[in-house]
């Protein structure tokens, strides 16, 4: 990709962060579905709750 379209685009992309912890079930859902496509481009397994980190602000 061009590097000028890129820093364009990222602007206006709109995105939140968002801790994993309070979005886990909607990822969740999303790893499994790669799995059933593919397991290894999730490294074989989806991940445990331990990978959906907590948010740090409290």
């Amino acid at each position: 990709m061009d590097a000028a379209i890129v820093g364009q685009v990222i602007p206006r992309l709109q995105q939140q962060m968002v801790p994993g912890a309070r979005c886990r079930d909607g990822l969740a859902d999303f790893y499994e579905r790669l799995a059933v496509l593919n397991p290894d481009v999730i490294g074989g397994r989806v991940p445990d709750d331990a990978f959906f980190l907590a948010d740090p602000r409290g």
